[in-house]
């Protein structure tokens, strides 16, 4: 039975809001949407995951408890719209209205911006910013050269006469969930019969996560971008677990009174924890624990963390993506169906910095 369940979910982008009634909905507003709103898709996505997991961790394996039990439960998302979205959505598949006290409430922690470590901040670090910059003026400029045709026809498409033809990432971020909630993918306004492809949508959508999937992975510096963008977190998940499988196991070491009722003990702390990011927080963690050729996170994907006592009384952690065993980094030296716990954590720990301040050259 897994004492604790730690999930990384990925949002989805916008495209969702109807509004009839406001008078500068025609004559300002030209939009239906809010920018980084989520979905009427991804929401249902996010409570489908939630109702999922409800089956597996609550109905099937007991690791959480029938009803709301709000200490239970920890929950973080980034300072975006749609990640917090996702996060009430996917909480309100895991637990329904029907099974939790109505003045029960979940807080959803949140890092300013400006600290935040769910996913690339090139902000808070300079010597990540130089790192990032090097990437940008060398290989991504490289690539970006050999598709320069996709993405001039992309922008042109679309009107996007002001947007950058190197600035991919906003174009996979506005294109993709037109394809996935099967929209107009885009026509030329001088020739509509110019439209573009499913392929080139594709295309594009997968160089669009290029910078970064290539930053962690094959940039000469690689290890050093994911020690000071990866380390952050992976001090924060590290700590987590390691404090809850230790109070979990000085909890199952006291003995109990009888035949008295021990339900009222604090059983453990926080056996269930949601981080409600982006695809990239996903990536970012899976580049290092997970083969380099891992492909990029869909929408909606959940990575999936759970440690659980072998029948020798051992501590590990297994390592799920969309159901399925995450396979390993070589670098781990084990694979992430049951690698030994203090081999997992001590691995990423390794990419924590021991004085960020200097390496950051704040």
């Amino acid at each position: 039975m897994a004492s604790t369940i730690n999930i990384l979910a990925s949002g989805t982008p916008n495209l969702r809001t109807n509004i009839v009634d406001n008078l500068y909905a025609s004559t300002y507003w030209l939009g239906n949407c809010e920018v980084g709103q989520l979905t009427n898709r991804g929401a249902a996505q996010a409570r489908q995951v939630g109702q999922d997991l409800r089956r597996v961790y609550v109905d099937q394996l007991k690791s959480l408890s029938s009803r709301l039990a709000t200490e239970d439960i920890y929950v973080r998302n980034t300072y975006m719209t749609r990640t917090k979205m996702t996060a009430e959505n996917f909480l309100n598949g895991l637990y329904p209205l029907n099974t939790r006290n109505k003045d029960y409430v979940i807080t959803l922690n949140t890092y300013p911006s400006q600290i935040e470590t769910l996913a690339l901040n090139t902000l808070v670090c300079p010597k990540l910013t130089a790192l990032y910059s090097l990437l940008k003026a060398t290989t991504y400029t490289d690539k970006v050269k050999a598709n320069y045709a996709l993405f001039s026809k992309v922008n042109v498409m679309m009107g996007w006469t002001k947007v950058h033809t190197y600035n991919q990432t906003f174009n996979g971020d506005v294109l993709m969930p037109r394809y996935c909630n099967k929209l107009p993918l885009g026509c030329s306004a001088q020739d509509p019969n110019q439209c573009l492809t499913v392929g080139e949508v594709l295309e594009t959508g997968t160089l669009s996560t290029f910078s970064y999937t290539e930053f962690f992975r094959e940039f000469l510096q690689a290890e050093l971008a994911k020690r000071l963008a990866v380390g952050p977190f992976l001090k924060t998940f590290g700590a987590s677990i390691r404090t809850t499988v230790a109070a979990a196991d000085a909890d199952s070491a006291k003995p109990s009174h009888g035949g008295h009722d021990d339900s009222n003990r604090k059983r453990r702390i926080r056996p269930f924890e949601l981080y409600s990011a982006h695809d990239q927080s996903l990536d970012q963690v899976l580049s290092v624990i997970a083969m380099p050729s891992t492909v990029w996170p869909a929408y909606v994907g959940s990575l999936i963390f759970e440690t659980y006592k072998t029948a020798e009384k051992k501590d590990v952690i297994r390592v799920l993506y969309e159901a399925k065993i995450v396979p390993a980094n070589p670098k781990l030296n084990c694979t992430l169906d049951a690698c030994p716990l203090d081999t997992f954590l001590n691995f990423i720990e390794g990419y924590v910095s021991t004085d960020i301040k200097t390496e950051c050259g704040l």
